[in-house]
């Protein structure tokens, strides 16, 4: 027996839904917290600060279409790099997906700031050290499951092996095993025999960064180190830092150096920062594909200055480049952040930090927010996160200035502003267009075949419970993308009909499954493809209404996963469901 209860939540949360059911001197009760999400998307607004100076100001932006309600700003403050680097981790963890690019992104930092922990020079949080011992059972684990056949390792689970990530899960567990992670042998052997043969497959410009994961176990290969050289003139320098590396681990420092001389001649000065991007990372099909941004370019240019010479008067510039590009919590993408957290802890641990005491005062809009004490780089007294709820923020700029009283040292601030905007607020990027369209399906039985109908469905009309619906999100896009997400929010109520087990889609199987990879969550659908070629593509789903009542639609979206400022939006769809 089924009986629907209707009920109102007042506000966006957590709430507490208590049920209790007695008969006489029996009785029953349970108890179920129940996400509700606000009708509106989210947006994010992302600044930081490294005062060294004694006054230093950022500006974040509370647009005209913000919804108040709902709206943040979280403001932290953290004595040194070191403390800093805790939140980007925690950002790497909290990601919601988890290909192998990504379970390597949240392991491999983990890892890194493991050994930070065991040699003393960093304490973390209690919340994110305690984490730490999750991430790495929990990356090992699906980094083996997800290992082919053949020993390699693709976007996902499901596809062909690819030389740069089976290349970066090789580095990654070589690492760990350095560390004193445990790492089974006989994936990592394996793993290591795929990459062998990848290479010797793999074009020229993939080389190094294959090479490099290579070499890390102290195997060298003449003939890929000659037909690397014999291409350098064509590589990227993000690519000559491969091989650059791939040099030190195989012990031929004097040749790494001599590579490395000339690639420095290639770092750009911006005042007391330094940086090195590849060529071709300004135009418009680099912004697509999986590859090596500023940063990202900056950070392994770091690591291997550091790993060459911990002294080298060069790594400080770079260092600072990074950290001014900081962006909120992280750096743009779980790669990118994945590589300078990984870099930013060798120059930490190579260079140490300056220890410096000061007290500093914080204010929002001319108004103090906090007075805090450091005292030899640990602070002693004031509040090191604070959250300004929107009601206290002006539309248009909001200036939070830090004052510090001593020029030793350094402050790093992180504002991040989120604010909710209304559905109809849909992002559109150059280039790429999202539409969503819903049809209605009849089902008509023929002989011992299944027909399909389907009837678009309009503004205004009515569904019923358990009726099937069709979701179809058509993709436009100029030009080639590479490692794309396509989110779609279920309205609430709603469901997604499982269909490979149903002989009326027995026929649409192909046509449905062309993505990598799906994935079914509570409030949304989300495809995956490595490869999306220009022109237009449509992907299909069921959906199903449980519950009356009038459910919204957030848009859906679509982004490149390694730039994701270039995101587009759907229209919202609302509907109500009556039996």
């Amino acid at each position: 027996m089924r009986r629907d209860i209707h009920v109102r939540a007042a506000n966006p949360g957590m709430p507490l839904l208590r049920l209790r059911a007695s008969a006489g001197e029996k009785g029953d009760a349970m108890e179920l917290r129940i996400p509700v999400l606000p009708r509106a998307m989210k947006r994010e607004s992302r600044e930081n600060l490294v005062l060294r100076d004694a006054i230093g100001k950022v500006t974040v932006e509370l647009p005209d279409e913000a919804l108040t309600e709902g709206s943040s700003l979280n403001v932290t403050l953290a004595p040194t790099l070191a403390v800093s680097l805790q939140e980007s981790l925690g950002a790497l963890v909290d990601f919601p997906y988890g290909c192998v690019e990504q379970t390597m992104s949240r392991f491999l930092p983990a890892v890194y700031v493991r050994n930070l922990i065991s040699s003393g020079r960093v304490s973390l949080e209690k919340e994110v050290s305690d984490r730490l011992p999750r991430v790495l059972d929990e990356g090992l684990t699906r980094l083996y499951d997800f290992q082919h056949e053949d020993g390699g390792w693709g976007w996902w689970k499901e596809g062909t092996s690819d030389p740069y990530m089976t290349a970066y899960v090789v580095y990654g567990l070589v690492l760990s095993r350095r560390s004193g992670v445990t790492v089974r042998k006989e994936v990592l052997d394996r793993g290591e025999n795929a990459l062998r043969e990848l290479m010797r497959k793999a074009a020229v410009g993939s080389l190094p960064f294959a090479y490099r994961s290579f070499t890390l176990s102290g195997k060298t290969d003449e003939s890929v180190e000659k037909k690397i050289e014999a291409a350098w003139g064509q590589l990227r320098p993000s690519e000559r830092i491969y091989y650059i590396d791939a040099l030190l681990n195989g012990g031929q420092k004097q040749r790494a150096n001599s590579f490395l001389a000339g690639l420095k001649k290639n770092v750009k000065r911006e005042g007391s920062a330094a940086s090195l991007q590849d060529e071709d990372t300004l135009s418009w099909w680099y912004s697509w594909r999986w590859s090596a941004t500023p940063v990202e370019t900056t950070a392994m240019l770091l690591e291997t200055v550091l790993a060459s010479d911990p002294a080298d008067p060069l790594a400080p510039p770079l260092a600072e480049f990074l950290v001014r590009k900081r962006s909120g919590r992280w750096w743009n993408t779980t790669r990118g952040t994945a590589l300078v957290v990984k870099a930013l802890a060798d120059y930490v641990a190579a260079t140490g930090e300056s220890k410096a005491s000061c007290t500093a005062r914080l204010t929002l809009n001319g108004k103090e927010l906090e007075q805090i004490t450091v005292e030899k780089g640990k602070i002693t007294k004031g509040s090191t996160s604070l959250a300004i709820p929107g009601s206290a923020l002006m539309r248009g700029a909001n200036t939070l200035q830090l004052a510090k009283s001593a020029p030793d040292g350094a402050l790093y601030l992180t504002a991040v502003l989120d604010y909710p905007v209304p559905p109809e607020s849909a992002s559109q990027a150059p280039g790429l267009v999202l539409e969503r369209k819903l049809y209605r399906i009849k089902a008509h039985k023929d002989g011992s075949e299944w027909r399909m109908e389907y009837i678009p469905l309009q503004p205004g009309e009515t569904l019923s419970p358990g009726e099937d619906i069709e979701v179809r999100l058509a993709v436009e896009n100029r030009e080639n993308m590479n490692f794309v997400i396509i989110e779609d929010r279920l309205p609430a109520g709603f469901e997604v009909r499982e269909t490979k087990t149903d002989l009326r889609f027995a026929e649409h199987g192909e046509f449905w499954n062309w993505y990598d990879h799906a994935e079914r969550h509570d409030e949304r659908m989300a495809f995956f493809l490595e490869n999306l070629p220009a022109g237009r593509h449509e992907f299909r789903y069921i959906i199903r209404p449980e519950l009356e009542g009038t459910a919204l639609a957030l848009p859906a979206s679509v982004w490149p996963m390694y730039v994701p400022s270039l995101k587009s939006e759907s229209r919202p769809w609302e509907v109500k469901v009556k039996r």
